[in-house]
């Protein structure tokens, strides 16, 4: 948990914070830190999970992110990191099984650790005219 982190009752899950890559202003990518990225990484796997299950209700998108959580507190919760470090992956696979779905295999194989989290690709500034995409699979 970062310095300037939330810790209360209302902390379901947790993420990276701390020197997580984004894409700046002036097109470069740089290593930003507070809750705001940590927010969106949340919220980023929450819209991945809404986009592949539109009819999923809230509370089972809700479910699916607490239940697959990486390094849970011993307790099963705590009111530092909540119920663990969110998994996108692992999340999605829930939310298909809260959704009725059968599981399929998935092609995505993480090569690079990046703070202790899986990332298919490292992260490196954009080029002119060339789109460089990244994301973050926790494991």
């Amino acid at each position: 948990m970062a310095s300037f982190s939330s810790a209360n009752l209302s902390v379901k899950v947790a993420a990276p914070g701390v020197s997580v890559p984004a894409q700046g202003r002036d097109g470069q990518y740089w290593l930003v830190s507070g809750t705001s990225p940590a927010c969106a990484l949340v919220a980023g796997v929450a819209a991945l999970i809404k986009s592949k299950y539109p009819r999923l209700a809230p509370h089972l998108v809700a479910r699916a992110l607490t239940s697959t959580t990486t390094d849970r507190p011993a307790e099963g919760y705590d009111s530092q990191v909540g119920f663990g470090i969110v998994d996108a992956a692992a999340a999605l696979a829930r939310a298909g099984r809260l959704a009725g779905v059968r599981p399929a295999q998935t092609s995505i194989k993480a090569t690079v650790k990046y703070h202790g989290v899986l990332s298919p690709a490292p992260v490196r500034p954009r080029g002119s005219g060339q789109l460089v995409l990244f994301s973050l699979l926790w494991r």
